[in-house]
């Protein structure tokens, strides 16, 4: 096993640890994202720490990405969500900063800030359709180490088959600019995935 894979394994036991220990001491609405492609395989654990306040509804969010190519990252995020006015019923925007973190099979290691934004939207007529789009960015003064800026960015669409599920495909891009070199396309394609809540 190479020194990648051993990485990514590493990465993957350390976010599952952390998801049960949350687990086990919170009883807070929480969700688990798991969505797959032939190259890319990405968990993510989500909580609301808060009720609803002046500016929306908080969201945490911690996980793992890692793909074929030996790229790992981790990712923790913070980000507030609210209604966008009585004209647009079903629509919900978020902001927030995410934190990037991992390397890449070129060697390159990175750790970013990024601000971001979110569009969601559940049409009235059809609420248990989920359309969502999204992008974080990362520019050259919030890029550190092999890292010259990054982003992040996708969409999906998605239907709510129970309570406690909903099913998705969705579309997401991941490049790294380096400090040297090219740019890096960490993923590029479509994926599919389940969002459990609970």
């Amino acid at each position: 096993m190479n020194d990648h894979r051993k990485g990514w394994m590493m990465a993957l036991r350390t976010f599952l640890a952390v998801v049960l220990v949350l687990c086990s001491h919170m009883t807070l609405a929480r969700t688990l994202d798991v969505n797959l492609s032939s190259d890319t395989a990405e968990f993510r654990f989500g909580m609301n720490p808060s009720a609803q306040g002046r500016l929306g509804n908080s969201e945490l969010d911690l996980g793992v990405i890692f793909t074929t190519d030996d790229d790992v990252l981790g990712v923790l995020g913070l980000q507030v969500i609210g209604d966008t006015g009585s004209r647009s019923p079903g629509l919900k925007a978020g902001v927030g900063v995410r934190l990037f973190g991992g390397s890449t099979d070129r060697g390159n290691d990175f750790l970013v800030i990024s601000l971001g934004g979110s569009l969601r939207y559940n049409p009235p007529f059809l609420d248990r359709l989920d359309l969502r789009a999204y992008i974080n960015y990362a520019p050259k003064i919030v890029s550190f180490m092999d890292a010259d800026n990054f982003s992040y960015y996708g969409v999906r669409a998605g239907y709510e088959i129970m309570q406690e599920a909903l099913v998705y495909v969705g579309y997401r891009r991941i490049e790294l600019g380096p400090a040297k070199g090219s740019d890096e396309t960490l993923d590029s394609g479509m994926n599919i995935g389940v969002e459990f809540y609970f």
